[in-house]
């Protein structure tokens, strides 16, 4: 018992190395200092990674945004107005401030935290100082906070609207039309941006409503977008009233969606799962001690 103890000190020892070679590569990623250029016309990105929109090329995102960091620095894009021309938005990075995307920035704190625990198992010559009960505990509070850094990067909460998006006073929104809701967030390690049409609330009653939603999910959308907004559709009010509602007495009436890969953001995720892996790996190897 005395040796399969030993061996595992020296596993765990190689683990913690593994683990936070992984740990500290993710957290330093999304550097403040490095660049990263989102396309958004799929006109001019290969076929494999091009935006997708649930509607016709007439309501596609179009331009590009520059990130620095975990920010968006620069924009010049086009956002889908249906019924109307698209709304062009820019950001110009000597003229207005950054955007910052929190999920990226939660990401890379929770690597960072997760390097600082790990440096704790170490004794002042730099040797795994913990007990085998000690290293169970560490390595099971560890794979909480990689898990919760992949599920920032992983983005399920999104979208947040029609619920709960409370958009920032960014230049970036307040060049929008009043109508036009604009959302943008990190979802399976990519760029992904949201726009709403909306539109008052007509008088009908109950019945016609929930007609003209099925419509609009029928006629509207389709491929992914479709699962996402009948989703989105049954989280809502619609069982009750009809519709899904925005803020101020509104109503959706039109959606679609721009996904960009960031590739950044891509290699992060692989250096946390492969971080989880180890994780798993040496929870299994103590707990069967």
């Amino acid at each position: 018992m005395a040796q399969q103890h030993y061996t595992l000190k020296i596993e765990l020892g190689l683990a913690q190395q593994q683990l936070h070679h992984h740990l500290s590569t993710a957290a330093t990623i999304f550097a403040e200092r490095v660049f990263t250029g989102c396309n958004l016309d799929p006109s001019s990105t290969p076929s494999s990674t091009a935006p997708t929109t649930a509607t016709s090329s007439t309501a596609d995102f179009h331009g590009f945004l520059k990130l620095e960091g975990c920010a968006i620095v620069d924009a010049n894009i086009t956002v889908p107005h249906f019924g109307k021309k698209n709304v062009p938005v820019q950001l110009v990075r000597d003229q207005h401030p950054s955007l910052v995307l929190p999920q990226l920035v939660n990401a890379r704190n929770i690597a960072k935290m997760a390097c600082t625990r790990i440096k704790s198992w170490l004794d002042i010559n730099g040797r795994p100082a913990l007990t085998l009960e000690e290293s169970l505990y560490e390595l099971l509070e560890l794979r909480r906070e990689i898990e919760s850094a992949r599920l920032e990067l992983m983005g399920n909460h999104l979208p947040l609207y029609p619920t709960t998006l409370t958009h920032p006073h960014h230049p970036l929104f307040i060049g929008l039309p009043k109508n036009v809701v604009l959302e943008i967030g990190v979802q399976q390690a990519q760029l992904i941006l949201f726009a709403w049409t909306l539109a008052p609330i007509p008088v009908q009653t109950t019945s016609k409503l929930v007609e003209n939603v099925q419509l609009f999910v029928g006629k509207n959308v389709s491929g992914k977008e479709d699962a996402l907004v009948r989703t989105l559709v049954s989280k809502s009010n619609v069982a009750r009233t009809g519709f899904m509602t925005g803020k101020d007495n509104t109503m959706v009436t039109q959606f679609t969606s721009c996904v960009c890969p960031i590739e950044p953001a891509h290699k992060m995720l692989q250096c946390l799962s492969s971080a989880l892996h180890t994780c798993d790996k040496m929870i299994l190897c103590v707990q069967n001690v």
